[in-house]
């Protein structure tokens, strides 16, 4: 009877014990998050934007997180200036927990000391989803006493290409798909096309060639990175910089789209019109080719007369991305910035540690999908996420994304907090599997494989130029502002010079104007750092 009764004492004990357990036991949701007992509340603000736009895309995730996450975190945006609103924030002692911005706009937080110290935190036993996606970007953060005040956003290489020239696809074809490997070669298969196509439908005038003013900078930075030129900059093997209007490759660029205009085929108001405007005219086909981004002419183009066409559209009617570089250099038109821009945890934030959970989550596998994709499993969603944690992303979406994304409903996306529009800390480097946070990105048309094919060696890491910031204290911002507005301006000028040699005056008298401006001095500056960057990292 005593072996009975203590017997049954015995396993009462262990079945008190193991109910104890599982209470206090952490649940861990099908993401593999560890929920908290205490809710991990913080607010963010993202930069500039539509206050209203963002009402609409936030409400769903941030419901999803703290019903599912115990996690409560408020995305703040105001529409004026992130450049004036950030000081706005500091002059009045009055900004949120985190704050997402530029390099150079982190740069007052930390010398205020209103960043916080992270060092501490961020470490392979606290935070090692992080540092193991880090890699070797966690050490650009560091300053030079070894101390961390600051995350990285959108940080990282990238596979895809984002700028390249470009060509009517059909046009292309009907023309025999000449040769495009070289300017020359590239404008005289753009003048076949025109010979073919010399007015649109309405019988309005075609061109070679447009741009748009938002975009004038990079349409023309573009067009040096057909020789060669890197982010208005040539550097030699030395890694000695020369800015890009002292170069002879800028005489050369200027050449080719001075002659251009010469022949009646760049559309004058290049420099002039707004991107909806040059949209218009992309959809209304009035271009044979485009250099710059690789996007506008796929939304305003083929996106476009899919519907305008109906049955009579065929998938040749497009813009191609190709790679034309000028002999004997390497086309450098997808710089990478892998530094990304910042994420400041501020002094302002109570739960440094609940924050940091978070954005450790944020770097794993599902937690870069959630917050890249949005929600999962809802009417809408691009992916579905079961309980055992395993995920596939909807076929229908997948089917619409890489075969007509004109049917694609992105409000739906967006609505469900898709878009990136909650990434704090997490990179734009491939996940295992190759995809990224962008789901338009992870599944890709035939014509985005052979686009970042063909491009694949116009990539290079930009990141020890890109990081550099200017002191704020100096004549340097001034001179560099004076001297891009003096460069734009004569190339513009020179392009629509009425002959060669005017042309090429006119970026020869520009030089004399940028060392007036104080050239040099940036220059130098400019060159010390990069190297010192490059050294700094082991490159």
């Amino acid at each position: 009877m005593k072996k009975t009764l203590a017997l049954l004492l015995a396993l009462m004990m262990l079945l008190s014990v193991a109910a104890a357990c599982a209470e206090t036991a952490p649940k861990v949701n099908k993401f593999g998050w560890e929920i908290p007992d205490e809710t991990i509340k913080f607010s963010v603000y993202i930069g500039s934007d539509n206050p209203d736009t963002l009402a609409k895309h936030t409400p769903a995730m941030h419901d999803y997180l703290l019903e599912n996450f115990n996690v409560d975190i408020t995305l703040i945006t105001y529409e004026n200036d992130a450049t004036e609103r950030e000081s706005m924030m500091r002059a009045g002692n009055e900004y949120p927990d985190v704050v997402l911005t530029s390099i150079a706009n982190a740069v007052p937080w930390i010398e205020q000391g209103r960043a916080a110290d992270l060092t501490d935190y961020v470490t392979a036993e606290k935070t090692p989803n992080l540092v193991k996606r880090y890699g070797q970007y966690l050490q650009r953060l560091y300053n030079d006493e070894g101390r961390l005040y600051t995350l990285a956003r959108s940080w990282g290489m990238s596979k895809w290409a984002d700028y390249a020239p470009q060509v009517r696809y059909d046009w292309y074809l009907e023309a025999g798909e000449p040769d495009v490997s070289t300017p020359e070669a590239y404008y005289e298969a753009v003048k076949a096309m025109l010979a073919n196509h010399p007015t649109n439908k309405n019988g309005e005038k075609t061109y070679a060639f447009g741009g748009y003013v938002d975009s004038s900078y990079s349409v023309i930075r573009t067009w040096l990175s057909m020789w060669g030129v890197k982010q208005f900059w040539a550097i030699d093997e030395e890694n000695n910089m020369k800015y890009w209007a002292f170069t002879d490759e800028a005489i050369e660029m200027v050449k080719f789209l001075n002659q251009v205009n010469r022949d009646g085929l760049l559309d004058p108001d290049i420099f002039t019109m707004k991107s909806t405007e040059f949209g218009d005219r992309v959809t209304n086909e009035r271009y044979a080719a485009f250099v710059g981004n690789w996007w506008i002419c796929g939304t305003y183009g083929h996106e476009k007369w899919n519907g305008i066409y109906g049955a009579d559209y065929n998938e040749n009617m497009r813009y191609f991305h190709v790679n034309v570089a000028a002999p004997g250099k390497t086309a450098t038109y997808n710089f990478k910035n892998t530094n990304g821009s910042r994420c400041i945890i501020t002094d302002h934030a109570k739960d440094i540690e609940g924050i940091l959970k978070w954005m450790d989550f944020e770097n794993t596998d599902l937690g870069t999908r959630l917050v890249g994709y949005g929600l999962p499993d809802q009417e809408g969603s691009v992916w579905n996420v079961h309980e055992d944690g395993t995920w596939e992303y909807r076929p229908e979406k997948v089917q619409q994304i890489t075969t007509d994304t004109s049917t694609f409903d992105w409000d739906a996306v967006e609505n469900l907090g898709g878009q990136c529009t909650f990434v704090m800390s997490s990179g734009v480097e491939p996940l295992e599997d190759g995809t990224y946070f962008w789901f338009d990105q992870s599944c890709v048309d035939k014509w985005k494989v052979v686009k970042d094919k063909l491009l694949a060696d116009t990539f290079y890491d930009s990141g020890a130029f890109s990081i550099i910031t200017l002191p704020v204290d100096s004549m340097l911002p001034s001179i560099k502002t004076s001297c891009e507005e003096a460069a734009m301006t004569a190339v513009a000028n020179a392009i629509y010079a009425a002959s060669e040699e005017e042309a090429v005056k006119i970026m020869e008298n520009c030089r004399q104007e940028l060392v007036d401006y104080g050239i040099d001095e940036l220059t130098e500056y400019y060159q010390t750092q990069y190297k010192a960057n490059l050294e700094k990292w082991g490159k």
